[in-house]
């Protein structure tokens, strides 16, 4: 393989001059022509040491803020990345809760993030994972359930787990990602940075960072019935109708679709009524996505838009049914009173997340024998709730 050697060129072509010679054709053109050809040979020998740019992608840091709406800081989290002209969103899962690096490019991002991951829920399904404006969460299916004389043929959305979305969107621009360039000799950056070309990686000298707010999106609605005659209850199961199905994850609103929610035996609490000294009443927390999009305010909704079916059984074995219309009863806390406020996005977003319905539902029960000794009223813990008020079921 022929190389170039610009010392020896030059060596021996000074050598000539000094001896007064000069290539064949003689004269002081020659000698320029060799000056102009030693030139051009030290210029096409010489070569810069190569450099690498780092980083080749803006170094940031998500933030996420779970206390502030969540209250809570989960044991994993699914943060979700659309960049502009992606078909599908870069997806991480992690432990890490606090925050996450990334590496992105200059451009204009779009993100959600979310406790634990698609595949944790038991309790709703995720569709539409690739598409930022239209991925949904919806309720599945109660299946260890029997249903009675009274909700014959109605299949019942589960209780949903927890869950909560921060939804945000953010620029990168050049500037940023030139403010954070180093150059560095490319035999230094080789031996050292050779793996350091991944796309998310942890840079903690120089990153940007941004806070995210996570948002809960699921909610509780509260029902107390005042029963005269409750010695002679022994259990009662319910359920009501029209509550939204799911949540739209980036936009924050519940889903235009309706299922029906079953109040179990099991979870019916006892407990004094605040207003009536030695009154008792029933009471039970129902984890709800809240009301379907287009019915938040009571004047979108009729009476019997939420129809609320409570099934009692009698200490005699026999039973009872009372319905109610409540579909002007349900209220997201403050949002009546704030109708032009609630126009702010933010502000809209926490007053849907506290749904109330507080029912002074009076059912009256007939007094009846009991069957056997062992079945002689209903029998409920008081003690935790003796005072009264709300009871706070962790939501």
């Amino acid at each position: 393989m022929k190389t170039c050697n610009p010392n020896k060129n030059w060596s021996s072509l000074l050598s000539s001059l000094k001896r007064g010679s000069t290539p064949k054709g003689g004269g002081s053109m020659a000698s320029c022509l060799v000056l102009l050809t030693l030139m051009l040979v030290i210029v096409s020998c010489y070569r810069r040491p190569l450099e690498v740019m780092e980083p080749t992608k803006t170094q940031l840091k998500l933030i996420v803020d779970w206390e502030t709406h969540f209250g809570q800081k989960p044991n994993g989290m699914t943060v979700m990345i659309w960049g502009d002209g992606w078909t599908k969103p870069y997806v991480n899962s992690t432990n890490n809760v606090e925050s996450m690096h990334l590496e992105l490019d200059p451009g204009h991002y779009r993100v959600i993030v979310m406790n634990k991951s698609f595949s944790e829920y038991g309790t709703m399904r995720f569709f539409d994972t690739n598409d930022f404006d239209n991925i949904v969460a919806r309720g599945t299916d109660i299946t260890q359930y029997t249903n009675g004389p009274w909700d014959e043929g109605i299949t019942y959305m589960p209780d949903p787990e927890m869950i909560g979305c921060a939804v945000d969107e953010f620029d990168v621009t050049e500037d940023m990602l030139l403010e954070q360039v180093t150059f560095y000799p490319y035999k230094e950056w080789i031996n050292a940075h050779r793996y350091a070309n991944t796309r998310w990686m942890q840079e903690p000298d120089g990153t940007y960072s941004t806070t995210v707010l996570v948002h809960k999106e699921v909610t509780k609605l509260n029902v107390w019935v005042r029963i005269k005659g409750i010695e002679y209850l022994r259990s009662m199961i319910g359920n009501i109708n029209a509550m939204a199905d799911g949540f739209q994850l980036s936009q924050y609103w519940r889903t235009t679709d309706e299922r029906y929610m079953l109040f179990e035996r099991e979870k019916w609490a006892l407990t004094y009524d605040t207003d009536t000294v030695g009154v008792r009443r029933m009471y039970y927390a129902l984890p709800v996505f809240g009301l379907p999009h287009g019915k938040e305010y009571v004047a979108q909704r009729t009476e019997d838009n939420n129809v609320l079916t409570l099934y009692v059984t009698l200490v005699d074995g026999s039973t009872r049914t009372f319905t109610f219309n409540v579909g002007k009863e349900i209220k997201y806390r403050g949002l009546e009173e704030n109708i032009d406020k609630s126009l702010d996005p933010e502000l809209l977003i926490d007053l849907l997340m506290d749904l109330e319905l507080e029912l002074e539902i009076e059912i009256e029960l007939p007094p009846v024998k009991p069957q056997s000794e062992s079945s002689s009223g209903f029998d409920a813990e008081v003690d935790p709730w003796e005072d009264g008020g709300t009871i706070d079921i962790g939501l």
